[in-house]
């Protein structure tokens, strides 16, 4: 009787800590942000950002291949079905619109001549600068 009430204490001891691990352990510091849907209301919302970007309402300065950039974002992917469905779907963030202008831009970066002083990483900075901007909605009037 008495390894019978030890087995099953030790038993009972190693399912506790089992259970028990996953909140003692330590949690990674890299927790990953949870990504907020973009909804219907926010995409039209975004679009209209765009538009006014594009029609000088917004104290934002930018040079023609930014102006550029941006109007192919507008036209190509925030104005087609497949965005659309995505946001109907729940399967779209800030995050993922932010990466599709990001790749957008890269190409087009790539592409521009030098300047002296001025790095194309630098560049594409300011652009992803100005893109928040413009995704926010600051800065306008």
């Amino acid at each position: 009787e008495d390894d019978d009430r030890k087995t099953r204490l030790q038993l009972y001891v190693f399912v506790i800590r089992c259970i028990a691990y996953p909140f003692n352990a330590k949690q990674p510091t890299d927790m990953v942000k949870r990504q907020l849907k973009v909804t219907k209301s926010q995409l039209s919302a975004i679009k209209d950002r765009f538009q006014s970007f594009l029609n000088g309402e917004m104290n934002i300065p930018a040079d023609e291949a930014f102006v550029n950039a941006v109007s192919s974002f507008l036209e190509v992917f925030l104005k087609s079905d497949r965005i659309v469905r995505m946001v109907q779907s729940g399967a779209c963030s800030y995050t993922d619109m932010r990466e599709v202008f990001k790749n957008n831009v890269e190409k087009r970066v790539r592409c521009l001549p030098e300047i002296d002083g001025l790095s194309k990483e630098t560049v594409l900075n300011s652009w992803l600068n100005k893109f928040d901007l413009i995704f926010k909605g600051w800065l306008v009037g």
